[in-house]
């Protein structure tokens, strides 16, 4: 009997800690689009220019500008939970995968928290 108790009573304290309805669950569908880099947690260079187009078919293409120079990446991405991970096809990062937390997804702002405890944050360009 007090197994059966203490089994409830875990119960309704983990239930108590559930996450959120599924609406505030990140989706792929929230995350496909063109976003554009608003702030990070790194310095970056003073008018540092970034955006992410996540397209339905799991790739992406990045592209930061800066004075005069321009650099594009693409690759692919996955969503998993709040997890995301994308993995560079092309320039300096080719090869690379990282990981990191969505900790926020909506129609218009998406933030990450990165494995080294980089955040950034990013708003939807509307087209």
């Amino acid at each position: 009997m007090i197994r059966l108790l203490a089994a409830g009573l875990v119960f309704a304290v983990t239930a108590g800690f559930a996450p959120a309805d599924d609406k505030d669950k990140p989706t792929a569908e929230k995350f496909v689009g063109l976003w554009k880099l608003v702030k990070s947690s790194e310095d970056l260079p003073k008018g540092l220019e970034a955006t992410l187009e996540a397209t339905k078919d799991g790739k992406f293409v990045m592209k930061v500008a800066f004075d005069d120079n321009k650099l594009e990446m693409t690759g692919t991405w996955k969503l998993d939970g709040n997890k995301l991970t994308v993995e560079y096809a092309d320039g300096p990062e080719k090869g690379k995968k990282e990981t990191m937390e969505i900790t926020k997804l909506t129609d218009d702002e998406f933030a990450t928290l990165d494995e080294k405890k980089k955040k950034d944050e990013f708003k939807k360009v509307k087209k």
